[in-house]
């Protein structure tokens, strides 16, 4: 069974904001990152991002992030662009992404 890199019924929201990320795989990524600096104030500060979109993605109330967002974490964040090769999930919306 294939997994799907849109949210059912978003392909509309896909086409405006480019592939979509499960924001669960974003969620271990950065839980570390937000328990040990006390909330996610300071991961969305270096990222560029709301501190409610990362405590959504955090907490599972957000099910999918747009890739731009999810490469500010990734790359600015977090500081660590070879993420998008070396975790397989995100290997995979790459592959995806340069496929079309």
């Amino acid at each position: 069974m294939t997994r799907r890199l849109v949210p059912s019924g978003g392909y509309r929201n896909a086409a405006m904001h480019g592939p979509m990320v499960p924001a669960s795989v974003l969620a271990e990524l950065i839980a570390g990152v937000v328990e040990r600096d006390g909330g996610p104030g300071q991961l969305a500060r270096r990222a560029g991002v709301p501190d409610r979109r990362i405590y959504s993605i955090v907490t599972g109330r957000q099910q999918w992030v747009g890739f731009d967002v999810a490469d500010r974490i990734i790359t600015c964040g977090l500081g660590d662009p070879s993420l998008w090769r070396s975790v397989p999930e995100l290997a995979e919306v790459i592959s995806a992404c340069e496929a079309a």
